[in-house]
């Protein structure tokens, strides 16, 4: 709960210099597309070079204009969705065609909650409760409630005269008492949680026998090499979270899972660098992938790939012989497996509290707002 106050007040002071905030334009792609951001936000940024685009003395920040035209403008466009929501949009898989190139289709963007995607927002929860018609009927508990005893002779003589219709009403009125304030109107509670497009993408089916992965793990890996480029460590991460959330999907027997793959693969090792203090997270990932479905994926154009050796090929050949070493047995996978049911079971748990919140608090309002009628059916 700290952090998600915390979060909470960080956005509320980046708003309030948002809307202080100049703008600088920024052109991107080979169309040099025109792009418009707050000096704020790079101004509060982690990267110095982003921060570097804002300062005095800089040519970027005299003339108002960053020249990006080096790199796609979805990419930009993503890069620039992190910096002000905390997550970017990504494209889904697309229907391959018989040919194993993928369809033109408009299949959308992932939302978290950031007015994009997916990220699809939440719906809202949903109390479970089923309010029938006769619920949401408040004209007895109206008539009882706004017509005092000595103004009801103004409604007629059949009304002020006939005894056991009043009756009658006040008794309807003491056996159900008015419906409580969250279920009076036909209005939805609050959200109180997003999802981010990674959530979002998780709780999607794209089989990969149909459906290309070839748009979101570019666009994953695009977005990884600008914020490593950049010093945008958390971007960085949460690039190579999302890159393993869609890995986990892909099905490497299918005809065309290798073609993916290898353009992933050497997009990777062509645009981000090794460490010099340790192996490189991204193409470690990509490599211990390709160890792990090996036998499933050598051929065609991935075999080409490992023909020609260079620094993918030395990292397939060592994640290769760990396997071998353990008598090619991998337990990455069932860790993988594991981890991923610990994962659900933790959101089921946290879904289930929410829900019990929400019926508690119903149930509170329901017996403050029936302890205050009396036995003829008005307030005390």
């Amino acid at each position: 709960m700290a952090k998600r106050r915390e979060l909470v007040h960080d956005i509320k002071l980046q708003v309030a210099s948002l809307l202080r905030s100049s703008c600088v334009n920024i052109q991107v792609g080979s169309e040099k597309q025109k792009l418009t951001v707050h000096e704020a936000v790079f101004r509060k940024s982690s990267s110095p070079s982003l921060r570097r685009l804002v300062e005095p003395g800089f040519r970027e920040s005299e003339e108002g204009c960053v020249d990006w035209t080096h790199t796609s403008s979805e990419t930009v466009e993503r890069v620039l969705t992190w910096l002000y929501f905390h997550d970017y949009q990504s494209p889904e898989p697309v229907i391959r065609t018989s040919g194993g190139v993928a369809d033109e289709v408009d299949s959308g963007t992932h939302d978290a909650g950031i007015g994009r995607n997916g990220n699809t927002y939440e719906t809202p929860f949903d109390d479970g409760q089923n309010h029938p018609e006769g619920d949401l009927d408040l004209e007895p508990e109206l008539v009882v409630e706004a017509i005092p005893d000595e103004t009801v002779a103004v409604f007629g003589r059949f009304e002020a005269e006939d005894q056991q219709l009043q009756d009658a009403i006040f008794e309807s009125c003491s056996i159900r008492p008015l419906t409580p304030l969250g279920r009076c109107v036909e209005v939805a509670p609050i959200m109180s949680t997003y999802k981010t497009a990674a959530g979002v993408f998780e709780e999607q089916s794209f089989p990969h026998e149909t459906f290309s992965y070839r748009d979101p793990l570019l666009a994953h890996a695009e977005v990884y090499s600008f914020a490593k480029y950049h010093l945008l460590f958390k971007l960085q991460q949460l690039a190579l979270q999302r890159m393993i959330i869609t890995l986990r999907k892909l099905d490497c027997s299918v005809e065309y899972a290798e073609q993916e793959l290898t353009e992933l693969i050497e997009f990777v090792y062509d645009n981000i660098s090794a460490d010099q203090d340790g192996e490189e997270p991204m193409r470690k990932l990509l490599s211990q992938f390709a160890a792990i479905n090996y036998t499933s994926i050598l051929h065609g154009s991935f075999e080409a790939l490992v023909g020609r050796g260079g620094d993918f090929g030395l990292d397939l050949a060592r994640k290769l012989s760990r396997r071998l070493l353990a008598h090619g047995v991998s337990g990455e996978s069932a860790e993988d497996k594991f981890d991923d049911r610990i994962w659900n079971v933790e959101l089921q748990v946290q879904q289930r509290d929410r829900e019990i919140e929400s019926l508690n608090a119903q149930l509170k309002d329901s017996f403050v707002w029936g302890r205050g009628i009396n036995k003829k059916g008005r307030r005390r």
